[in-house]
């Protein structure tokens, strides 16, 4: 995950903030749609999954990746220590990749940051 973390930092430009990772998603999303034969976004949908749920982290205390999984499969998530929530923002991107929404990220983020502080019980929100 590491390797993911530092090309989202470059291709953000080192300001991985909600409006950047947007931004880079649209145009990396749209690069895609461009080529007919671009092989399949299950490495672009990791990499934008993965740093979506990092900048989720930042904006809520308390959120942290997890394994869920059932008897046959296992999905990453975050989930918080003290509230009944589970967010999967690998499957978010992968959805939203497919069906070729690309202006999804920044309402995405706002939502899932009011929803899972409301339900933790904090205060407002930081930006970023």
């Amino acid at each position: 995950m590491a390797t993911q973390r530092e090309l989202v930092a470059d291709l953000c430009d080192g300001s991985a903030n909600a409006e950047t990772l947007a931004d880079v998603y649209s145009r990396v999303h749209q690069a895609w749609l461009d080529q007919p034969t671009a092989p399949a976004p299950d490495a672009l949908i990791a990499l934008f999954g993965l740093a979506l749920g990092d900048l989720l982290i930042r904006r809520v205390p308390g959120l942290g990746w997890v394994l869920v999984s059932d008897d046959q499969l296992g999905e990453l998530a975050l989930t918080h220590f003290s509230a009944q929530v589970a967010v999967f923002p690998l499957s978010a991107v992968a959805e939203r990749w497919r069906t070729g929404r690309a202006d999804w990220l920044l309402a995405y983020v706002e939502q899932v940051v009011a929803a899972v502080r409301s339900e933790a019980g904090l205060t407002a929100a930081p930006t970023g």
